[in-house]
């Protein structure tokens, strides 16, 4: 991220090193969307949608957005105000998270929900430059179904 500073906005540089910072508890957690409350408490969409974009924009993040049904065409069905966001580079949320390659690729119990964030994370980024991605949960609240990835086959 340091890298990146020179260039971006100064009126964005405190709101992007804020969503940044929170990308990893937001994947670790079975977040159904991107949660803004988790960057700051009362945090809205309007405080941080601008950040995310030049995020987006400059390929740091990948952002996916949600179906209401995962059926085709998912464009149709897409809703943009629901999303997740993914780091462009799974090794950019390794070292985030300061883990030891042997936890990780050894069994441990100690990762067992986070594994499944990584195991999203590079599945994310080796479909993210072919296809656009999406994403569908269920949603009444008591389902924990998820769909993590549709895709448009040709």
């Amino acid at each position: 991220m340091k890298m990146i500073l020179p260039s971006m906005p100064q009126s964005r540089l405190f709101q992007n090193k804020m969503i940044w910072h929170s990308l990893m508890s937001q994947l670790a957690k079975e977040n159904k969307k991107f949660i803004y409350g988790q960057i700051k408490n009362g945090a809205r969409a309007k405080d941080f949608e601008a950040a995310i974009n030049w995020l987006v924009d400059a390929g740091l993040v990948l952002k996916v957005n949600r179906v209401e049904k995962p059926t085709m065409p998912l464009k149709a069905y897409a809703d943009y105000d629901a999303f997740k966001l993914f780091l462009f580079d799974i090794g950019l949320l390794n070292a985030m998270g300061e883990l030891d390659q042997k936890i990780l690729l050894e069994k441990n119990a100690i990762l067992k929900e986070y594994k499944g964030a990584l195991t999203e994370q590079f599945v994310c980024q080796q479909l993210f430059p072919k296809k656009e991605l999406f994403y569908w949960s269920a949603s009444m609240p008591l389902q924990k179904l998820t769909l993590s990835f549709n895709i448009k086959m040709k």
